[in-house]
């Protein structure tokens, strides 16, 4: 009897790849500006576009129009698969965009991440905070709805008005 063997190409094989060296073949046309790159960057960035490809191999531009402004540029350059410091200034675009995106394997790291202690007095507005951007907040409001229901009994008693 013979074994059988698994044979698999790792993740990691995509750090090798050239990605810059592609075509600039699409487009992110982001508050009327047009970013160039290629398809790979593009279906690596956002599921929605890959998903779009599956499809509609020749579409070749996506429009993002955000209610704040920032530099799209930065975004691009997660494919370098390296973090991008973004400032507070360009928080709110940023996610916005990434949101509109679709990728849920960017993740997004900030100082205080796991440090904000929840509290009776805090847990709804961080809440509401975090359900506006889902995707990048998930771990935040799983911890935020497991307070809720432990401490369900004390916020009725004291925020029965709310």
């Amino acid at each position: 009897m013979s074994e059988v063997y698994n044979l698999q190409l790792k993740s990691s094989a995509i750090l090798s790849v050239p990605i810059q060296a592609y075509d600039n073949d699409f487009s992110f046309i982001v508050n009327g500006k047009e970013y160039k790159t290629s398809r790979l960057v593009s279906d690596l960035l956002s599921t929605k576009i890959s998903k779009i490809h599956a499809n509609d191999p020749t579409m070749n531009f996506y429009i993002i129009d955000t209610e704040h402004k920032g530099d799209f540029s930065q975004i691009i350059k997660l494919v370098n698969f390296e973090g991008q410091k973004i400032s507070t200034c360009y928080l709110q675009f940023t996610l916005e965009v990434l949101e509109k995106l679709g990728n849920e394997d960017i993740e997004l790291y900030y100082p205080k991440q796991g440090k904000e202690e929840i509290t009776l007095d805090n847990v709804f507005s961080k809440f509401e905070h975090h359900q506006q951007f889902e995707t990048f907040y998930r771990k935040n409001i799983t911890k935020e709805l497991d307070f809720i229901s432990t401490h369900f009994s004390e916020i009725l008693e004291s925020k029965e008005d709310e």
